[in-house]
């Protein structure tokens, strides 16, 4: 009587495990599918840290990661919008130390920057000016 009691058991415990990994595949697919259909619905910038001396503003990180051929346009694809690329050209940017760019299932591009932080200005006798930034000593 004992072995069929622990062979309900365990023949329980593989119908719940069995039944949690159909359902994690399930939604891994539906997340998937979403995902490939995924369109850009718009565009959300923050910059950090919030000073009264800023070197960026949203509508320049725009325009960085724009570039000159527009290719970044609402409505377009998730597999047409390469956040690593997009990452690396914000980071080239010299007022900017770091970047983290992710789009999130409602479509939305989220980007993160941090600006770097100037500690000097110098101005030469052309009377162009340079900063320095705490990261560059």
């Amino acid at each position: 009587m004992k072995v069929e009691w622990m062979g309900k058991r365990k023949f329980k415990q593989v119908l719940m495990w069995s039944g949690m990994a159909l359902f994690l595949i399930i939604t891994l697919v539906a997340i998937q599918k979403k995902e490939n259909n995924l369109k850009l619905t718009g565009i959300e910038v923050e910059i950090e840290p919030k000073e009264e001396l800023a070197f960026l503003d949203s509508n320049k990180v725009v325009q960085i990661i724009q570039g000159e051929t527009n290719k970044l346009s609402l409505g377009s694809l998730h597999q047409n919008i390469h956040l690593d690329s997009i990452e690396m050209r914000l980071e080239k940017y010299p007022f900017i130390e770091k970047a983290d760019v992710l789009l999130d299932l409602s479509g939305l591009l989220q980007i993160k920057v941090l600006q770097r932080k100037p500690i000097l200005r110098v101005v030469n006798r052309k009377g162009q000016s340079y900063y320095v930034a705490k990261k560059w000593i």
